[in-house]
């Protein structure tokens, strides 16, 4: 590989995640468009505070978060350009991440959606099966694109 090869190679690991998150925004309003999900009014990234963390280190993020401001639903979406499967450490901090979102806390219906370009653990396909969470690898995306 010759140098101009190895810096755009070192790019796409940079933008290529950042792409992979604003593909699934729009993945999201397409779920929504076909009724395989709630109606969504509005879908981004989700930055926030967690006050139980001293400041300057209590920054939390969340790549994809889409609300129907209607019906109070609401789902938390982590996205993940990785060459390692998704194990259930990455949805457990996704719950964990999602308790800190103020918005209708009450009375609102949580969904759940992990999306992995390298797919997912036996161990997070058991986990999702039971608390119903989403999971979209690529195959996934392809099979609901492909319809």
């Amino acid at each position: 590989m010759n140098g101009l090869s190895v810096k755009i190679n070192e790019a796409l690991k940079y933008f290529l995640p950042q792409s992979f998150e604003t593909f699934v925004h729009e993945f999201i309003r397409f779920l929504s468009k076909n009724g395989r999900l709630f109606h969504v009014d509005a879908v981004g990234n989700w930055h926030g505070k967690n006050p139980e963390r001293p400041k300057g280190f209590n920054e939390e993020e969340i790549d994809a978060v889409a609300v129907n401001k209607k019906t109070h639903d609401i789902l938390f979406a982590e996205c993940k350009w990785t060459a390692e499967q998704i194990d259930a450490n990455v949805y457990n901090e996704l719950k964990r991440k999602a308790r800190l979102v103020q918005w209708h806390n009450n009375e609102r219906h949580e969904h759940f959606a992990l999306f992995a370009k390298s797919g997912f653990t036996d161990e997070m396909k058991e986990i999702a099966k039971k608390e119903g969470v989403m999971l979209f690898d690529l195959e996934a995306i392809e099979e609901v694109l492909s319809v």
